[in-house]
C-alpha cells in the first residue's frame, strides 16, 4: 500500500509516482526501525511534542508587533524542529560564489568538512502562502532565494548536496542533482502538525 502524503508536494516528481507507490515504505522501514529504539527521544516523538505546540504558536507569532520580533519567535520554532530532526542548530555564517553572506540556521557536515545539508530559515512574506524560493535573502530585495541558490550556493567548488528551506509554515527540500528541473519536496506544517491524516 503506497504511504499517504499528505501536507507534502511532490514537485516535478522529486520521486516518481512508481517509486512513491511501491518503494518508500520499504526503503523507510530501516529508519523507522532504528528510531523505535530510542523511545521519547525519536525524531518521530520529538516531531509529535512538536507538533502540541503549534496552535500555541501560531497564537504567539500573531501578537508579535513587528517583523523583526516576529522573525525571532520563529527561529526558535525553527531551531525547535531541526532538533527534533536530529541537527545541531547551531546558527553559522557560510559565503557563496559570489561571496554573499549566507545566514545558515543549521548545517550537516561530511567527516571531512565538506558540507552535506543547509538549512536557511528565511523571514515570511506577508502572504503565507507565497513560495518561500522567491523570497529575498539579503540586502538585495530583487535577488529572489531561488536566485541564490542557483547563482551562490550550487556553483560552489564544494556545495551542499542539500538544501531545507524554512518559511513560516512552509519546508521546502532541495536535492543539488535535481535542483535543474526544480524537483523538490514541500512541506505544509499547518497540515503536518494539525490534521491527524497527514
Amino acid at each position: 500500500m503506497a504511504l499517504t502524503l499528505k501536507g507534502i508536494d511532490n514537485d516535478n516528481e522529486f520521486y516518481t509516482a512508481h517509486y512513491l507507490a511501491t518503494m518508500l515504505e520499504e526503503d523507510l522501514k530501516p529508519a523507522i526501525s532504528a528510531w523505535s529504539t530510542l523511545g521519547r527521544a525519536s525524531p518521530a516523538e520529538q516531531l509529535k511534542q512538536l507538533a502540541k505546540t503549534w496552535p500555541a504558536y501560531q497564537d504567539d507569532l500573531a501578537q508579535q508587533s513587528t517583523p523583526a520580533d516576529r522573525f525571532s519567535r520563529e527561529r526558535e520554532f525553527v531551531t525547535a524542529l531541526l532538533t527534533a530532526l536530529g541537527y545541531d542548530a547551531t546558527p553559522v555564517t557560510r559565503y557563496g560564489e559570489t561571496n554573499l553572506e549566507i545566514a545558515l540556521a543549521a548545517e550537516a557536515l561530511q567527516p571531512s568538512g565538506e558540507p552535506v545539508v543547509w538549512a536557511i530559515h528565511a523571514p515570511e512574506s506577508s502572504d503565507p502562502d507565497s513560495d518561500p524560493l522567491d523570497l529575498p535573502l539579503g540586502e538585495d530585495p530583487e535577488q529572489s532565494l531561488e536566485d541564490i541558490l542557483s547563482a551562490d550556493v550550487f556553483p560552489l567548488s564544494t556545495p551542499p548536496r542539500w538544501i531545507i528551506v524554512l518559511a513560516g509554515h512552509h519546508v521546502v527540500l532541495v536535492d543539488r542533482t535535481k535542483w535543474a528541473a526544480r524537483r523538490m519536496l514541500r512541506f505544509d506544517l499547518a497540515i503536518l502538525f494539525t490534521d491527524r491524516d497527514a
